[in-house]
């Protein structure tokens, strides 16, 4: 099996840890409503009491596990199994320790509940719960010191997996036994189940990935490299412990000093910030096993620049999320558990600032952690400790609530925010931590900005609570996102990690493509009706019928298929399969042929007729489709067409070409869906389309130039020709191809188009055409970066419609194409998309790259002079979306998250089309 890159792994790890958290934390959340409304306010605050009890007795792992953890990486990077053994027997060996004393101080601890708890004598069998909280701590740490092996090969995902699975379970379980029952004692007995049975499938993973673990015979690790272990064990005991009393310890105080209703209050907001703390934190904890690698591997630099990337990354993060927690977290905890929970303002703004300075240290942590350097800095955590329950005990008691999460922020603000950077910077990275620090001054001071500016324009957004929500979470998402976007694109920072997440979508594709290939490969033809049609279409195009097939169609599906392509007048031309046709299915076709000549030429008299007045006025059109391309057809008249296009040589008369057609009574179309064109409507319902170009706009600034130049140039190239009959001006066959080629371009970037164009296509080639205008078709689709998308469509047609080879060798045609899903696209679309509310728009790449492209291009067409102002576009951005999700759910009833899945599918053709590429 190839081996994955420390890129791959992390984006494995944090990607699966970052889903798997949000699972785990909506889950969580409904257990909390649940029991908010099935328990009394004191079971709330004994389930949050408790669990910060024994979080301060286990001190998290007297830091066993992040030292062996960090002892692990060498020997995994040597592939030596034997230190690996023995670390692990090691590791076991503190971790039954660790359960011990756990067990020990949990029950020297009994005789001062009542102390810890102010008024808590109303709940009953408050030891018992506490023993079952102190049992289910304790079983925490048997078995699952296995699972800190898995984690150092860099596949922290498995043990996520298995984690979340049982939480599932677990809030299922306890769901259901509060709603039946409303016993809290079974409600933690489940909790006890539970992580036990966690902790054994975790450790037989363990046993079937590496056998070895059950092996007897283990060495015993060297003297010197034991003490170095015990040293880093004593340095991170120091680290918990401080954290531990730093982050555990709010909820003794304001037990203690508030009440244990403030206790009630402030679990719940520790849930939500926590639960968003957690998730961004698995953004870091998925690389903390490549960290280690790296530092094991390559070179202070690179360690470096990583590091910065990775810092980075996190103030973007932790930045969005304090604006979007103090914007929403009260109205949310109003809305889920009720006003009485609800914080005063200046708790939330503390509690939020405590959260962006804890976020803010996450990369400091990691590296540290992963490198292993927690000792030059462990009295720091002691100092931390110290200062946090001093100004917490002091501010608590003239201040309240407010005055104990102070006393949190204080601590961080004089210790760990600049001690931990200064010692990384120092004992590995061996250079000066001061543009750290100055980073770390500007991305904070450019977060308050957008901080304050997102909070006065959610000030003015007034309602009902659900919808007040809503409104401020997109005003926080797309204020701060772009505000960063803007002012952050050209740090190298930011460049370094959009290059590695292009390599990262690059290889994804590649895999993606390679099982795509395989599942081509293995693919049968198409469905009857699809290639019915297509054998009808050979022969209606002129391919002589092959008198060894004649097949057995379902003329019913098939006539269907036909009609929604806009193909089904073209049957009559296959009179050698049709003939043998029953008598209804040959007057169907019959009844569509005979509608389409009579549409045929009322458009054509009508064409000359908007022609003819408009060159009276000295304005020169020139015809586009229709007729003009019906003439290439066996029988032109077949072809069926719907509407009037004519472009304007002179784009600039376009006000004096629209009063002359308003002077002769045609009107203008009260809704214009378009840039490139003004849609009038005749008497008798036909729409008469006036073009100044020969495409919409595309996402490319350069074609679009290109476009322009080309437009003037089109005069040189018109002629007069008669089409059934009448004379009328079109373009010449090299400008005439191009202008279809666009045509089927901008359908396909949009909602997609159905065969008729191909049909188009197929008797545009299947004729003779001079070298001269082969060479210059050939020279407008090189120049523009379309020959990918020619040949693509060529290709499609030679395969299944019976065009030629030989006639369209001259364009240079690539052996190997996507033309098989390209025709999968095409008969899926059927005529223009429109049978499909989901096909909207195909995405120019794959990925969020793709999306946000796509986004920023439709809010230019949408507002083509305001979007040229861009530091206007969030809020044009904003607009947009909201356009797209009202016009989703208003008119095409369909959901956005339909149109951006079909989208992403259609982008995938987009790879092998290679647009844009310019060729020489």
């Amino acid at each position: 099996m190839t081996k994955k890159s420390r890129t791959e792994y992390s984006a494995r790890n944090t990607t699966v840890a970052i889903v798997a958290r949000i699972i785990a934390i909506l889950a969580g959340f409904l257990t909390r409503v649940v029991f908010t409304h099935t328990l009394s306010e004191s079971y709330v605050g004994i389930n949050g009491l408790f669990t910060d009890i024994l979080n301060i007795l286990s001190l998290s792992e007297l830091g066993v596990g992040t030292a062996i953890t960090c002892a692990l990486y060498r020997p995994i990077a040597e592939e030596d199994l034997e230190r690996q053994k023995s670390l692990m027997r090691m590791y076991r060996t503190f971790y039954r320790v660790v359960a011990a004393i756990v067990l020990v101080c949990g029950l020297m601890v009994l005789p001062f509940l009542d102390v810890l708890i102010k008024d808590g004598a109303g709940i009953e069998h408050i030891t018992f719960i506490y023993l079952m909280y102190l049992l289910n701590s304790v079983l925490s740490y048997l078995l699952v010191y296995k699972k800190t092996l898995i984690d150092a090969h860099q596949q922290s995902y498995i043990g996520v997996l298995y984690q979340t699975g049982f939480l599932l379970l677990q809030n299922a379980l306890q769901i259901a036994a509060l709603l039946l029952t409303g016993n809290f004692i079974l409600f933690v007995s489940i909790l006890i189940l539970c992580t036990l049975g966690n902790n054994f499938c975790i450790s037989r993973k363990a046993d079937k990935m590496y056998p070895y673990l059950r092996q007897k015979s283990v060495q015993r690790l060297p003297r010197q490299e034991r003490k170095g272990i015990y040293r880093d064990v004593r340095a991170m005991l120091m680290h918990k412990v401080g954290n531990v009393i730093v982050n555990n310890t709010d909820n003794l105080l304001l037990s203690s000093m508030v009440g244990i209703a403030s206790v009630s209050c402030y679990s719940n907001y520790y849930l939500i910030i926590g639960s968003v703390r957690q998730v961004l934190n698995q953004m870091f904890q998925g690389i903390t096993a490549s960290v280690g690698n790296l530092g094991v591997e390559e070179s202070t630099d690179r360690v470096r620049r990583i590091f910065e990337a990775a810092f980075f990354a996190g103030q973007w993060v932790f930045g969005l999320a304090a604006v979007c927690l103090y914007e929403l977290i009260d109205p949310f905890v109003a809305l889920s558990f009720g006003e009485q929970y609800v914080f005063p303002r200046e708790v939330t703004l503390i509690l939020c600032l405590n959260f962006y300075l804890t976020g803010m240290r996450q990369a400091c942590l990691v590296f540290r952690d992963s490198i292993g350097l927690f000792r030059y800095d462990r009295y720091k955590s002691l100092a931390e400790a110290a200062i946090n329950l001093a100004a917490s005990v002091i501010l608590g008691r003239s201040m309240g609530t407010a005055g104990i999460f102070i006393g949190t922020m204080i601590s961080t603000v004089t210790t760990s925010l600049w001690v931990e950077p200064y010692m990384l910077y120092k004992h590995h990275l061996k250079t000066s931590a001061k543009p750290y620090f100055l980073r770390y001054g500007l991305y904070s001071a450019v977060t308050l900005v957008l901080g304050a500016a997102a909070d006065s324009l959610c000030g003015q957004i007034t309602g009902p609570l659900s919808m007040v929500l809503v409104c401020r979470l997109l005003i926080c998402v797309f204020l701060v996102n772009s505000g960063y976007l803007i002012l952050y694109c050209r740090r190298p920072e930011f460049k370094l990690l959009v290059r590695k997440g292009r390599m990262l979508a690059g290889r994804w594709r590649q895999k993606r493509r390679a099982s795509q290939e395989d599942a081509l490969a293995q693919k049968k033809d198409f469905g009857p009706q699809e290639a019915g049609l297509l054998n009808l279409l050979k022969e209606a195009l002129g391919e002589e019928e092959s008198a060894d097939e004649r097949p057995e169609y379902q003329w019913s599906s098939l006539l269907q298929t036909a009609r929604l392509h806009g193909v089904l007048p073209l049957l009559f031309l296959a009179k050698g399969q049709t003939g043998q046709a029953p008598e209804a299915v040959r007057e169907e076709i019959l009844e569509a042929a005979r509608k389409t000549v009579m549409q045929s030429y009322r458009l054509l008299f009508l064409s000359k007729y908007l022609i003819g007045t408009l060159e009276k006025e000295g304005i020169r059109t020139v015809l586009l489709k229709g007729a003009a391309t019906a003439s290439f057809y066996p029988e032109p008249e077949l072809r069926k067409s719907g509407d009037v296009d004519l472009l304007l040589l002179c784009p600039n008369e376009l006000a004096r070409a629209c009063a002359v057609l308003k002077k002769k009574g045609f009107w203008v179309k009260e809704k214009q869906t378009a840039l490139h064109h003004v849609v009038f409507s005749s008497k008798e319902g036909i729409e008469i389309e006036l073009h100044t170009m020969l495409a919409e706009p595309f996402d490319h600034e350069r074609i679009n130039r290109y476009l322009e130049e080309k437009l003037r140039e089109c005069g040189e190239h018109v002629y007069r020709k008669e089409l059934m009959g009448v004379e009328l001006p079109v373009l010449e066959d090299a400008f005439h191809a191009y202008e279809l080629l666009l045509h089927m371009l901008q359908h396909f970037l949009r909602a997609g188009f159905g065969l008729k164009l191909l049909c188009d296509w197929t008797v545009f080639w299947g004729r003779c055409v001079s070298q001269t205008q082969k060479e210059q078709y050939l020279c407008l689709v090189k120049e523009s970066g379309l020959k990918g998308f020619s040949d693509t469509v060529t290709l499609a047609c030679c395969a299944y419609l019976g065009l030629a080879r030989e006639r369209v060798e001259w364009m240079g045609l690539p052996k190997e194409s996507c033309e098989r899903e390209f025709m999968e696209e095409i008969l899926e679309a059927e005529e223009f998309g429109k049978s499909a509310a989901d096909r909207m728009v195909a995405l120019r790449e794959a990925g969020l790259r793709g999306f946000a492209r796509e986004f920023h291009h439709q809010m230019r067409l949408n507002f083509p002079r305001a979007g040229s102002v861009f530091f206007i576009w969030p809020a044009l951005w904003t607009v947009t979306l909201a356009r797209f999700l009202l016009n989703n759910r208003r008119i095409r009833r369909v959901s956005g998250w339909s149109i951006l899945k079909k989208a992403r599918q259609r982008s995938r053709l987009m790879a092998g089309l290679k647009l844009w590429k310019k060729e020489k």
